[in-house]
């Protein structure tokens, strides 16, 4: 399931920095209407779990109203799943910051390393859980379906390279069942390649996935965990 992007044109969010008094914002247009954003002492904008997020109070001219304390008035805006800002993308459950600049943000919230975008860094929900399901129950209905797929391929005469492994991100101890494939041709030539974490939250399963289709974009000394653990944020 794609993430819902909020935007000018429903697809982008536009993040750009105004100046009021002598203080710096961030504002940003959700729907339509241009926000000034609320954020935190680390410069981290707020979002609750309602995927609310606070901004100030503007009065006609673009200025932050004040309260009778001479503080600035809040309130909250709904946002949609996932918020794209400059070099990130954030909802109320996480925070992903893009690799380098060599990388860019598609219109759907992807990072993508070419322009075809079969290069990819992305984070989608995977599957909702029934009451009795875990994580493994569902990992175990990929593999059933992944049986079929890889002897097919192998009839055909390429080559998987399968693994299954168990990995703790250091970002909340979250816990993730990590499934890399590489496919190569009868000439050991790279075809895809995709790597992925899978955990759960509140009974939906997340998906965290660096895929490079074709080939595409394949570095080989792209460290996917080590980059998740200094670039991905549990801010739940």
């Amino acid at each position: 399931m794609e993430k819902k992007i909020i935007a000018v044109a429903l697809v982008l969010v536009l993040m750009v920095t105004v100046f009021v008094g002598c203080t710096n914002y961030d504002t940003t247009t959700i729907n339509g209407n241009e926000y000034v954003l609320v954020t935190d002492d680390e410069g981290n904008t707020v979002i609750d779990s309602n995927n609310m997020i606070a901004v100030y109070e503007t009065k006609e001219n673009g200025k932050i109203e004040k309260d009778d304390n001479g503080e600035p008035v809040t309130k909250k805006v709904f946002i949609s799943e996932a918020l794209v800002g400059d070099g990130f993308i954030m909802t109320s459950l996480y925070k992903l910051t893009i690799p380098d600049e060599s990388w860019t943000i598609s219109s759907k919230g992807k990072f993508e390393k070419d322009e075809n975008g079969e290069c990819c860094i992305d984070i989608v929900e995977a599957y909702e859980l029934d009451t009795d399901d875990t994580l493994e129950t569902y990992i175990a209905i990929l593999e059933k379906s992944d049986d079929t797929f890889i002897e097919a391929l192998e009839n055909e005469g390429y080559t998987i390279d399968y693994s299954k492994t168990t990995v703790v991100l250091t970002s909340g101890s979250i816990s993730c069942v990590r499934r890399r494939a590489e496919i190569k041709n009868s000439d050991g030539e790279l075809v895809d390649y995709a790597d992925r974490l899978f955990f759960e939250y509140e009974g939906m399963v997340y998906a965290i996935e660096h895929l490079c289709t074709n080939g595409t974009g394949y570095d080989e000394s792209f460290d996917f965990v080590s980059y998740l653990n200094s670039n991905f944020e549990i801010l739940a």
